[in-house]
């Protein structure tokens, strides 16, 4: 069996590495001034590293103008207003420059961080002529709250910040 270490065996070890010219103390010590400064380089790199990734992110797009035509990919969007009607948020727009059965799935409303698909509309189906229409969204909104207005098509998207009436 395996006898337990005694503090005169470890005694016995470290006067051996003594008289062979170690000094245990100056070991840890300089691996400790190693093992920090490498540490702070990592972290002073992981600082860079970041500066650099924020620098690069492109700034927010600006909201599209209210009332101006938007091309969106290939739809041309004016978004005229938003009301609330009841507990719906009804946002007014015009669509064309593409034929699209289903272009109502490409709106969503931001109200207070909170995303809101369309639940009903007339704008479906947009045809290459613009015509007027609106989307009906579930969200609650307040008059005088402001709300925003995305579109996605493809890769491109636009947003419009309204003031609910």
């Amino acid at each position: 069996m395996n006898a337990p270490y005694k503090s005169a065996d470890l005694g016995d070890s470290r006067a051996q590495l003594r008289r062979a010219g170690h000094s245990l103390d100056r070991v840890k010590t300089r691996t400790l001034l190693l093992l920090s400064l490498g540490c702070a380089l990592a972290i002073v790199a992981a600082g860079v590293a970041l500066g650099v990734r924020v620098a690069s992110t492109p700034e927010a797009m600006p909201p599209s103008p209210i009332g101006s035509p938007v091309r969106v990919g290939d739809m041309v969007t004016v978004v005229d207003g938003a009301m609330r009607i009841g507990a719906t948020t009804v946002i007014s727009l015009r669509l064309g420059g593409v034929d699209d059965a289903d272009a109502s799935r490409d709106f969503a409303l931001i109200v207070s961080g909170t995303g809101y698909l369309p639940v009903a509309g007339d704008c479906d189906p947009v045809r290459t002529e613009a015509r007027p229409c609106r989307l009906e969204f579930p969200a609650p909104t307040e008059p005088g709250s402001q709300v925003v207005l995305t579109q996605t098509r493809g890769e491109e998207q636009a947003r419009w910040v309204l003031v609910v009436e």
